[in-house]
């Protein structure tokens, strides 16, 4: 290498780096989030890093260069997917790409995340999705093609009755359950497409892989506060319930379901072939769900895939195990924390609402109850009308911040890719993002959302 081009690819780094010190001050902790007021269409604040990206400049021949990671002790986090299906109306290969950047944003490789945990992509990618799997390798995710752990042909019980009509997934939903196999990694966090990571996971990690002494576990949000008092000492996993899926008191909370959009596990083979057992049994029942109508893990949606199964795994087969997070600021969604009747869905005489908390708490995303992006309610002369479904203008600001933060990922991730490779330009929705500060220019209208563009090749952040 010439002592020029050494010179030119410092230069590089030095702008990228300034780059991502920026993006640190509009995203840090002492930024004010948009309020409802703020997100209107004529009032959203600029981003300052987009003004950067605007006007940098990177020489073809220096492109492609990938950012330096610090040197570290720490564990990489293995972050997976399962794709059950390939169906272009549900624009997959973007909710990937936004899904790896947030992910990029909050790790070792941003430093102005202040993550100590680098990362590594998984897709698990059932045959009948196989043509999805190039797509999923250009934006930097390792493509498995794998069958489901169980096929429905192999499952003894009254499960094979059921476990196809639970929901959209069959037994495909079980893929998800290969997270147990990487056991190359401490933790894996297994994250459904539709999902978002908006603040770093130290504390979780930390919480797992430093043990009881860890002081992260003293910072952990969980969603019963006298479940702090005695933590496990070797937490096996984290998860969140939805407890939208039934009303009270048909369940008790330790049989409502695993919300199965965010999960993170301690990969073990041993666990993983245990599942295995468990599915192939088929002990379920549609009235009672796992372990019959004595135990009831069920009754719900999902009840005779991961949702209900996960559930009875932790409460019935290895209890004391794992911990449920805060769902309010860990796979948030914005439910309603009461039932029609009232009555707190978690069986509280007083529950929180996720609906009333400040966007900046907020870890995770997972876009449910507030709408996928791509259906592009969010435009800027729609305003998503569903208010009174969500419950008032504090769960629309929620909603539509959320909404909005999705866009902005796919923004600078197509900034990003920009100014790493002379092949990859920016569509003219991206050069005219400044009108549609909600949506970036991506959704003129409800229902028509401009699809990404993938690189030719992988570009490697």
């Amino acid at each position: 290498m010439t002592r020029s081009s050494g010179m030119t690819t410092i230069l590089v780094a030095l702008i990228a780096s300034l780059a991502l010190f920026v993006l640190a001050v509009i995203y840090g902790s002492s930024t004010s989030f948009p309020t409802l007021d703020a997100i209107a269409y004529d009032n959203l604040p600029p981003n300052p890093f987009n003004d950067f990206l605007a006007t940098a400049q990177v020489s073809d021949e220096n492109k492609n260069k990938s950012f330096t990671v610090p040197e570290t002790s720490y564990p990489v986090i293995g972050y997976a997917i399962s794709i059950t299906q390939c169906d272009a109306s549900k624009y997959g290969h973007d909710q990937a790409a936004i899904l790896f950047y947030s992910i990029h944003k909050n790790s070792i490789r941003d430093p102005s995340s202040g993550s100590k945990y680098d990362y590594k992509l998984y897709a698990f990618v059932h045959p009948d999705a196989a043509a999805c799997a190039d797509g999923l390798k250009t934006i930097g995710y390792e493509v498995s093609i794998r069958k489901s752990p169980v096929e429905k042909s192999e499952i003894k019980g009254n499960l094979i009755n059921y476990v196809d009509k639970a929901s959209c997934c069959q037994e495909k939903e079980f893929l998800k359950l290969y997270s147990y196999t990487l056991v190359d990694h401490k933790v894996v966090v297994h994250l459904d497409l539709d999902c978002l990571v908006v603040q770093p996971l130290d504390d979780v990690y930390d919480s797992m892989i430093d043990g009881p002494t860890s002081k992260a576990r003293d910072q952990l949000s969980l969603q019963w506060e006298n479940s702090t008092e005695n933590l496990p000492v070797d937490i096996e996993a984290f998860f969140t319930r939805d407890y939208n899926l039934v009303d009270p008191p048909r369940r008790q909370p330790y049989q409502i379901g695993i919300q199965g959009g965010f999960i993170v596990v301690k990969p073990n083979i041993d666990i993983f072939n245990r599942y295995k057992e468990i599915i192939i049994e088929g002990n379920y029942t549609v009235e009672g769900g796992w372990g019959g109508n004595v135990l009831k893990y069920g009754g719900y949606y999902g009840a005779a895939q991961i949702q209900g199964l996960m559930s009875y795994f932790f409460g019935h087969i290895r209890p004391g195990k794992a911990l449920e997070l805060n769902r309010c600021y860990y796979n948030f969604m914005g439910d309603a924390p009461k039932s029609k009747s009232g009555a707190c869905r978690t069986l509280e005489k007083e529950c929180q609402d996720c609906r009333n908390i400040d966007f900046k708490e907020i870890k995770t995303i997972h876009f449910t109850l507030c709408t996928k992006p791509w259906w592009c309610l969010a435009a800027e002369n729609h305003n998503l009308h569903i208010a009174d479904a969500l419950g008032g203008e504090k769960p629309l600001e929620l909603c539509l911040a959320s909404l909005t933060e999705w866009f902005r990922n796919r923004f600078d991730l197509e900034k990003m890719w920009s100014l790493l490779s002379a092949d990859y330009q920016l569509s003219d929705e991206a050069l005219n993002h400044t009108k549609y500060p909600r949506t970036f220019g991506y959704c003129r209208q409800p229902g028509n959302y401009i699809p990404m563009k993938l690189p030719k090749e992988m570009i490697k952040l």
